[in-house]
């Protein structure tokens, strides 16, 4: 039989002694162990521990830019550079935006630290590389090649009757 423990609460073993939910954690009503806020969250630090029911009631999803790995959810840390965090990001180096809720920063664009959307090279460059950080790694077309849009990851080559400078 289960425990007659009140939500916000969790009783230990077969005890019925009610203990105060933890912080970093919640308490379900019958609960014999508090649950550790999910990854991509860390504790709602204002949530008093009698109040701590659910994961809405005691964790605070982690904001974009960040993720949420930290093993005692206490705090989200930055997004790193390279790296894509669209909030709620369960890895420190998420790959799959699905799963993850975060991804390497795809070629043609740039990443740099605390980044929650992927910087586009500007046209006339382009980047073949993942995880790149910087704007720096947005390489100008070379002559006779040439990047229209933005985001590209590699420079196209001019047809054979046209042509065009450094940076097209």
């Amino acid at each position: 039989a289960a425990i007659p423990c009140s939500a916000g609460h969790f009783c230990r073993g077969n005890s019925s002694v009610e203990t105060i939910c933890l912080s970093s954690h919640y308490c379900p009503a019958l609960t014999p162990a508090p649950v550790l806020c999910p990854l991509g969250y860390k504790d709602n630090s204002s949530a008093p521990g009698h109040l701590r029911t659910s994961v809405d009631d005691s964790c605070v999803k982690c904001a974009p830019g960040y993720h949420g790995t930290d093993p005692d959810r206490v705090v989200c840390d930055i997004c790193p550079q390279g790296y894509v965090c669209l909030g709620g990001t369960k890895a420190q180096f998420p790959v799959d935006a699905e799963r993850d809720l975060g991804y390497e920063c795809p070629a043609g664009y740039y990443c740099p630290e605390g980044s929650y959307a992927a910087q586009a090279c500007p046209a006339g460059t382009f980047n073949k590389f993942l995880r790149m950080f910087n704007d720096s790694h947005c390489l100008n077309c070379t002559a006779n090649s040439y990047a229209a849009k933005p985001g590209q990851a590699a420079c196209l080559p001019c047809g054979a009757s046209s042509w065009s400078h450094e940076q097209a």
